[in-house]
């Protein structure tokens, strides 16, 4: 009688997790990159887990509204958060008084994965190579636009590093995500576009996008594709992101 009064007092053992929906909150806007990757990580998931795991975006600021909701978020291990390497390392550098702290709010999982970035134009801009692209932006100063995703995400940091070290005079023109972007750049409003693999692989394998270079190394899917380097030495970009939860979850 003692040991069934002692088994009925014990606790209700956890119901094993996840015993109901996951969301993923990420910075990406619906058809970039990172949303892209996004959605095939939390379509694995929904398969292991036997629960959805739903890819919620938060676009804009340079990725802290995606952050602010993933740090106001319950920490019970059901919302989780996919950052992006350039949130993680810009947004503590060029903001002073964010409402979070990456450090104190997040536990690290794990990383999600890395991606290389392109370097593409429309096929009406009388260009072939890179070269091609610096040289002409040199000859009109300040007339070429490129997209390179929100101001401060890793595709306009790659564009802006092109400039620099190229000596390229472009213009940056920030997108809340490369579906827009591409939009724009196929009727022909913007001319290049810097963006991540996951992103610009379609377009360009139908033949509506010309790639001059890849980072930051050959690529199978587009092996004539020279890298940035082979025209800038040392010149190497990668995007990466990791997943992480609230401090103080299961």
């Amino acid at each position: 009688m003692v040991a069934l009064l002692l088994l009925a007092a014990s606790p209700l053992q956890a119901q094993p997790y996840p015993s109901k929906p996951v969301r993923i909150i990420t910075q990406a806007a619906a058809g970039s990159s990172p949303d892209v990757i996004g959605r095939i990580v939390a379509d694995h998931l929904t398969r292991r887990w036997g629960q959805p795991a739903l890819i919620i975006n938060h676009p804009g600021a340079g990725g802290s509204i995606a952050a602010k909701a993933a740090a106001l978020s319950e920490p019970d291990g059901y919302t989780l958060y996919m950052a992006s390497g350039s949130a993680l390392m810009v947004l503590p550098e060029t903001h002073a008084n964010l409402p979070f702290d990456f450090d104190r709010d997040f536990i690290p999982i794990g990383m999600v994965g890395r991606q290389p970035m392109l370097i593409a134009v429309s096929p009406t801009l009388d260009v072939s190579s890179l070269p091609d692209l610096i040289a002409l932006a040199k000859r009109r100063p300040g007339e070429i636009l490129f997209a390179g995703n929100t101001r401060g995400a890793l595709p306009h940091l790659t564009g802006e590093m092109f400039r620099q070290r190229s000596g390229a005079d472009l213009t940056f023109v920030p997108y809340p995500g490369s579906a827009a972007a591409l939009h724009d750049l196929l009727g022909g409003r913007i001319s290049m576009i810097v963006e991540g693999v996951s992103g610009l692989a379609a377009t360009i394998q139908v033949g509506t996008l010309k790639l001059l270079a890849v980072s930051p190394q050959h690529l199978p899917q587009f092996p004539n594709a020279p890298t940035v380097a082979e025209t800038l030495p040392g010149f190497e970009a990668t995007g990466w992101f990791a997943l992480s939860t609230r401090t103080g979850g299961p």
